[in-house]
This record gives structure tokens, sequence and C-alpha cells, in this order.
């Protein structure tokens, strides 16, 4: 700032000073604010650059030196509050950028409303996806299982399942089995999940080698009805003694008394028969693929 000042500032100057006092009178708080404003030099100059920056560049010192001596200010003395409107269209900037805020804080929720139901939703249909992927699989393998029993030459399609289930690594989960069995049994199904695989792998590398040996077939033959046998008449020995005593049978084995006929043997597994459960049953073969044993090379 320069010493000469010009005298149509000093006027104005004079005139805010005058301002000033006013407002002292009227507010006398306010004055700590004006006062921290211009406690420092360097303050003081900020605010009158500031306040050189507000003023227009021409300023009719006359019209506020007449308004120092009472007469009419040269700007309106107060605003108007534009919240005092009762149209909404004239509340002013600050209702319009509230009411703008609001609505896109709306938007946001109802969009991230929308994005948590499609997320459930999306769930849901991922579980449905896979479900009927199981239900494509276990039907492929039933049909195949049908054409098979068609088309073997007599090849009985139910039997054959039965088979299929002894040789599979798979073994089932059946709690009330479990519990029903003595301590020899216990032992054999432990034995069983213990060794399924492998037992499993060797049965069926046997088979397939010594496939139309006379020999094995006579034994296998043997053995597997000395089993059966002994089982059907264990299993009938246990109905009659259930009837006996006025219990009634569980629905397996109500359906397990039908003897169906051998057309219906070649078509389709029996009802008793668990069938939630085909595709582990094939999918344990699966595992067997990686022989892990060393005697299977093909011979020279």
């Amino acid at each position: 700032m320069t010493d000469k000042t010009d005298p149509a500032i000093t006027d104005v100057l004079a005139a805010l000073a005058v301002e000033l006092g006013i407002t002292a009178n009227r507010q006398p708080w306010s004055m700590d604010r004006i006062a921290a404003l211009i406690d420092m030099p360097a303050r003081r100059d900020l605010v009158t650059e500031l306040l050189f920056g507000i003023l227009p560049a021409t300023i009719d010192a006359g019209q506020w030196i007449a308004w120092i001596q009472g007469d009419q200010p040269p700007v309106p003395a107060s605003l108007q509050n534009p919240e005092n409107s009762a149209r909404p269209s004239a509340r002013g900037a600050v209702q319009a950028a509230t009411t703008k805020h609001q609505s896109a804080m709306d938007k946001v929720a109802r969009l991230e409303a929308q994005l948590v139901q499609a997320k459930q939703e999306q769930v849901v249909a991922q579980a449905d996806r896979q479900r009927s992927a199981d239900q494509l699989r276990a039907v492929v393998v039933y049909r195949i299982m049908v054409e098979i029993g068609r088309q073997a030459s007599g090849i009985a399609l139910g039997p054959l399942y039965a088979l299929a289930r002894a040789v599979s690594p798979y073994l089932q989960q059946d709690l009330a089995f479990e519990n029903a069995l003595d301590d020899q049994g216990r032992i054999l199904l432990n034995e069983r999940r213990q060794t399924r695989e492998q037992d499993s792998r060797e049965m069926l590398d046997r088979l397939d080698r010594y496939a139309g040996e006379q020999a094995l077939e006579l034994k296998l033959h043997r053995a597997m009805l000395k089993v059966i046998r002994a089982f059907h008449d264990e299993r009938e020995a246990e109905n009659a003694a259930a009837r006996e005593a006025g219990q009634r049978l569980p629905t397996v084995r109500k359906r397990q008394a039908v003897r169906r006929t051998s057309e219906a043997q070649q078509r389709d597994v029996h009802p008793a028969a668990p069938r939630a459960d085909v595709i582990d049953v094939f999918d344990a073969f699966a595992s067997l693929r990686s022989d892990a044993s060393n005697d299977n090379d093909e011979p020279a």
C-alpha cells in the first residue's frame, strides 16, 4: 500500500469506519471477529485489498457521505432470506441443492437395495443350476443303464446295478444300518471304509484279467450264490419274526418282498433300490482311473 491515498478512498474508508461503529453498538460481539482480522498488519492489508476488490472501480463518494449523514444507503440495508418465501421455487439455491442431494441419496439407496436383491437371486439361480446339472447327470446315467439293460441280451439291469454298487468304491452313509450292526459287522464296515478304493481297484483288475476263465466263473458263481442265499434266508427270517410280533415292516422291506418279472428286471432298477446316490456310485469308479499298482503293464 502507498502513503498517499485517493480522497475518494479516504471518504469510503471513513464511511466504513462509521459503519463499524454502528455495528459495534448494535452487535458488540461482532467486533471481536473484526478485531481479529485487523489485529496484525498483514491481515489488515489483506482485508483492505479484499474490500477494494469488492467495491466497484468507480464509486460515488457523495452518496456514501449522504448515507452517513442519514440519507438512504447506497445498497439495501439487508438481504431478504429466500427461505422465508412461501413458494418452493423461490427458496434459493440451498433448498435446490438439498433437494437434489436427497434425490441422489435416495437413488443410491434404491440401487443398492436392488443390487442386494440381485445378488440373492444370483445365489438361488446358481443353486438351481447346480441341482439341474446333477439331475441331468442322473438322468443320463440312468438312461445309459436302461439302454445297456435292453441291449445286453438278457443281462438284467436291476441285478447288474446291485453288483455295481458292491464293486464300486462308493460307500453309502446309513446311520440306522450302522447302529444295528453287531461288533463283527462294525469291524467289516470299518475295513471296507479303509480299503474300499484299493479293494475295488483290485477286483476290477482281476475281473478284467480273467474274463472268460471258467474256473474263476465257477468259483465266483458259487460264492455269490452262497452269499445271496444266506442273506435272503436271514432277511426272510427277520421279516417273519417281525410279523409274528405284530411289528410293521419298513417300506423298503415291503417293496423288496415284491418279485419282479425278468422283463422288469432288464428294464429298470428295483423300486426298493436307492437311486439318490446313483451318480456317486458311478463317479467313484472315476477315482480308480489313476491306478496306483505297478502290476498292470501289458505283456511284451
